[in-house]
């Protein structure tokens, strides 16, 4: 069995429950925040520049995380596998010109935001890509005859309702229901229904169809 690894974007959690990040956990609201939320039995990521500050509060439970937002190569970490982002920073102390540096550094993490969501759907696809190499491969050993209505030696994944065997309609179901499930969470900033209702079953998906691929070449070759 191929071991698939949960795109870093979406997280492999093993505590199910929602991921609340307050990103800029050192400043004032950050730190009565981040208790109140341990408090109510939230998972929480706590993030700052100074990460040795954070590790000081005594918050047990929370992760920690270094995160500045005008340093776009930290945020991608500190936002993985996020369900709820609290955005506090704040570049005041900058003095007049705070406004423009504010405007980068909350640039910087929507690009960012967005950029985990493309990640997850691009893992969504490759796994789509597998899937469909494997039933073309059928197609192209004569295992299961191609349909003559397919413009190309590869599946036609818009005619899912006319799929002749069970390796075909599960490669559709994967394209049209998991795959759109997987590009539903990305969209909607949702990695956990991303992951558990998208990414994962479409590696089930993809393990039952080179389970069923190698069956059908086996009872080919008897």
């Amino acid at each position: 069995m191929i071991e698939h690894d949960a795109p870093a974007a979406l997280g492999r959690k093993a505590d199910s429950r929602p991921l609340h990040l307050v990103f800029g956990a050192s400043g004032y609201i950050g730190s009565n925040l981040v208790p109140e939320l341990l408090r109510a039995g939230r998972r929480v990521r706590a993030t700052a520049r100074n990460i040795e500050v954070l590790q000081g509060r005594g918050w047990q439970g929370a992760e920690f995380s270094r995160a500045d937002a005008l340093d776009p190569a930290t945020l991608a970490p500190a936002l993985a596998g996020v369900d709820v982002a609290y955005y506090l920073v704040h570049s005041m102390a900058a003095g007049s010109n705070f406004g423009a540096i504010d405007r980068v550094a909350a640039e910087n993490f929507a690009r960012a935001e967005l950029a985990k969501g493309d990640d997850a759907i691009r893992e969504a696809d490759r796994l789509l890509a597998q899937a469909i190499r494997v039933v073309a491969g059928l197609y192209k050993d004569g295992i299961i005859p191609k349909p003559a209505s397919y413009a190309y030696p590869f599946p036609d994944l818009l005619t899912f309702h006319d799929a002749a065997t069970v390796v075909e309609q599960r490669l559709f179901e994967m394209h049209l229901k998991h795959r759109m499930r997987a590009f539903q969470g990305a969209f909607h900033a949702n990695p956990d229904y991303a992951l558990w209702y998208g990414w994962s079953e479409m590696v089930r998906d993809l393990t039952d169809i080179q389970e069923e691929a190698a069956e059908l070449r086996e009872r080919r070759s008897r």
